[in-house]
């Protein structure tokens, strides 16, 4: 009698924006990042803040770099759930918001680790 194995993974795929951040809490992988950053302030409840504070603390990760990730995480999510018309709008959008700051010599989009 055979049993039967379940299917290897496919690795050929890159990893998902939520694997590579759940990689990087547990410390079996690292991310770099490339492009330009900006600098804003958000004001954020306790609970949120208190677990990034937790999970940048135990995974290593700066609570900064560990926001940037869980909002890309949330985008795409997010993302994935628009339909086709609001991805349009909202890439319309995003190229004019991204043209406006490559025309501009203000330093708002400067470079820097993240």
């Amino acid at each position: 009698m055979t049993s039967k194995r379940p299917p290897l993974p496919f690795y050929d795929e890159p990893p998902t924006k939520l694997e590579s951040l759940v990689g990087q809490l547990q410390k079996t992988m690292t991310v770099e990042t490339i492009g330009g950053v900006h600098a804003i302030s958000v004001r954020m409840p306790t609970i949120p803040y208190t677990t990034i504070q937790a999970l940048s603390q135990h995974s290593g990760i700066s609570m900064n770099k560990l926001i940037v990730s869980l909002i890309d995480v949330a985008l795409d999510e997010v993302w994935q759930q628009l339909g086709e018309e609001d991805q349009e709008r909202v890439s319309e959008l995003r190229s004019g918001f991204i043209n406006l700051v490559m025309q501009s010599n203000t330093p708002q989009a400067g470079k820097g680790e993240i």
